[in-house]
């Protein structure tokens, strides 16, 4: 008897300039996910192009493009993916709201409350 397939795993795009954070943040959620990688925004949009994600989890603060300009680039190319908007700056929630994410959090991050945001996300 064949064995039952499994449902592919969920592609989450981690998006943030600190490489310890994004190092940290794969070894804790690449057992549940399938984890893709940028340090800007302007990475991001690239790998988008050739990689569709399932959630993306977006820093604001970072350099070359930041993740306000992210989603507004995200948005004028019909890029529809959930956004979950991190943030270690005030306001994270209204940010969230005027940018049209679908979810945030503020930083530091628990990485179980991260896992849980990016399943619920990913349907």
């Amino acid at each position: 008897m064949p064995e039952p397939e499994h449902p592919p795993r969920r592609r989450v795009l981690l998006v943030d300039d600190d490489a310890d954070i994004l190092a940290a943040w794969t070894m804790f959620l690449r057992d549940a996910f399938d984890v893709r990688l940028a340090c800007n925004g302007r990475e991001a949009l690239d790998l988008l192009a050739s990689e569709p994600c399932d959630v993306i989890v977006l820093d604001l603060m970072m350099p070359v493009m930041d993740g306000a300009a992210f989603k507004h680039e995200a948005d004028r190319r019909g890029i529809a993916t959930p956004v979950l908007l991190v943030s270690a700056g005030h306001d994270t929630a209204r940010q969230a709201r005027e940018l049209g994410a679908a979810g945030h959090l503020s930083k530091p991050v628990d990485p179980d409350v991260l896992e849980a945001a990016i399943a619920r996300l990913a349907g």
